[in-house]
């Protein structure tokens, strides 16, 4: 996924940029699957997502 930073705002770039990690949070997950031969799950990928989004509730975007 691209950000396109064209007539966006900070809080639409953020989100954007939110997204992203979160489909990479399972990318990552396959890799690493692929790579090690131990299984990284739904789970292991939800733990990744509330991680981010303990992040952005402390920084005040909780709602992205």
């Amino acid at each position: 996924m691209d950000v396109d930073g064209t007539d966006e705002t900070e809080e639409d770039l953020l989100a954007a940029l939110a997204s992203a990690v979160r489909d990479w949070h399972a990318e990552i997950a396959d890799t690493l699957s692929a790579m090690t031969g131990q299984r990284f799950d739904e789970g292991s990928v939800e733990a990744m997502h509330l991680e981010l989004d303990a992040e952005l509730e402390r920084k005040g975007y909780g709602h992205l």
